[in-house]
């Protein structure tokens, strides 16, 4: 193992255990919420009906046109706003 090597991958982990919204995640990553900030009271309401909550787990499958999500055996498609009110973690 090179000293690169070594360095590149320590700066990964780093990258991985910083919290970004859902807007800025890569594409294809699995995500662990760490809180959900919405303008609105009743958004909140609503994505926790359908299973968005702090400590789940979701899937990224795209950005564009929107931003859609796979949590668990639910398919959600979110704009840029809600997208940007969810803090993730890359797991």
């Amino acid at each position: 193992m090179s000293i690169l090597s070594g360095f590149f991958g320590a700066r990964e982990a780093a990258a991985s255990e910083a919290v970004v919204t859902v807007a800025d995640a890569p594409v294809g990553s699995t995500l662990r919420v760490e809180a959900i900030r919405p303008s609105d009271p009743a958004r909140a309401d609503r994505l926790a009906a359908l299973g968005l909550v702090e400590g789940c787990e979701l899937f990224l499958r795209q950005r564009r046109p929107s931003y859609v999500i796979d949590l668990g055996e639910t398919t959600i498609a979110l704009d840029r706003s809600i997208a940007r009110e969810i803090h993730v973690r890359v797991v």
